[in-house]
């Protein structure tokens, strides 16, 4: 007998409705009690993962065949049930191994959007208007990027990774944009970001010869994280000075450090700050000011000769060296010296690689 199939109808609709919706569907099909619940329930979340396993050829096409029919099952009620059903998640995750696949995912969305923001897309045309959370990996947006956000109003949440043909980014007028991700392996040709509650900015720019952060494109008043990842990227003095006056909030800081002989950090606001040194640093003097500092973490090859860093609230260091030469009695008493110069309150983490012998 089935005991479940009994239990109060308020409580088989919490099962199903916290079930993942391939489940809940299969359950739909156990019985016409539960399917006659499945089509009542009002709203349906949808999660999907696409990622299929390494291994052969045919192996991967039957689990990629497998998505799709599990997709289009779960999604096949709202076609049934129009008027009843509303989605309030979707997403769907994995990777694309052929362009047929595509369509399939055109169907999808189409299919979202008019049980998602069905009164607002009659008025609004093909605009994603509740879109919260937008991430693209590995995608050609053969330059219709902006084309693309200005369908997302609300988005909260930007990603770009690894994505090509980009050309131009305008972030303007997003008021509900409170993180921006940007990682690119091509050049973004013109980028205008105008957000005035964005709280954290991550540019990546992973090229031979790459660019910093245009700071006369960002206005972002109330930047709270800047995490800034351009490997061979020039910065100066000066570029850090402004960077700090333009940001007067920002409380975290993440910089890649290259072709630069000093580097001087003053901020009353920062919290955290991490330096990443690159290969070809030049570095010889480094000054921080920071006087409510909790965190600093540090990865390079060598160790600066004139160090000083100033901070009461000092909690937490993290050291990650990976000297160019044989480690020696002269080594560790720089390091020595170094470590010196700082008394966090929690501790300190050290880690150094050596270089392979030959």
């Amino acid at each position: 007998m089935d005991r479940i199939s009994q239990l109060p109808n308020s409580i088989m609709h919490q099962i199903l409705f916290r079930l993942p919706a391939q489940d809940a569907v299969r359950m739909s099909f156990l019985s016409t009690t539960w399917k006659s619940l499945w089509n009542s329930l009002p709203v349906s979340e949808f999660n999907f993962c696409m990622e299929s396993e390494d291994g052969l050829d045919q192996k991967r096409k039957r689990s990629e065949e497998e998505s799709v029919t599990s997709v289009d099952e779960s999604l096949r009620v709202l076609h049934e049930h129009e008027d009843q059903k509303r989605i309030v998640h979707f997403r769907l995750t994995g990777t694309l191994h052929k362009k047929e696949q595509a369509s399939d995912i055109d169907r999808w969305i189409k299919l979202v959007i008019k049980h998602y923001v069905q009164e607002a897309l009659k008025q609004e045309g093909m605009r994603f208007s509740c879109l919260k959370e937008l991430s693209l990996s590995l995608v050609d947006l053969n330059g219709l990027t902006n084309e693309l956000l200005s369908r997302c109003p609300s988005v909260e949440n930007l990603k770009f990774r690894a994505c090509i043909n980009i050309k131009d980014v305008q972030l303007c007028g997003f008021s509900k944009l409170k993180n921006v991700d940007l990682d690119t392996t091509t050049r973004v040709h013109s980028y205008k970001i105008e957000a005035s509650n964005l709280q954290t900015l991550r540019y990546c720019y992973r090229t031979w010869k790459c660019y910093p952060l245009d700071l006369e494109a960002i206005n972002c008043s109330n930047l709270k994280e800047l995490i800034m990842e351009t490997p061979s990227g020039e910065i100066s003095l000066q570029y850090i000075e402004t960077l700090l006056l333009k940001f007067p909030f920002l409380e975290k800081i993440n910089l890649s450090v290259s072709y630069i002989t000093e580097l001087k950090i003053l901020s009353h606001q920062l919290k955290a700050l991490t330096l990443n040194f690159q290969d070809d640093t030049m570095i010889k003097k480094i000054s921080i000011e920071t006087p409510n500092l909790v965190s600093y973490k540090h990865a390079g090859q060598e160790l600066q000769p004139s160090f000083s860093l100033n901070s009461m609230k000092l909690e937490e260091v993290d050291l990650t060296l990976e000297p160019r030469s044989d480690i020696g009695t002269s080594w560790f008493l720089q390091l020595l010296e170094y470590l010196g110069k700082f008394t966090p309150k929690q501790g300190l983490v050290l880690k150094f690689f050596t270089p392979p012998q030959l």
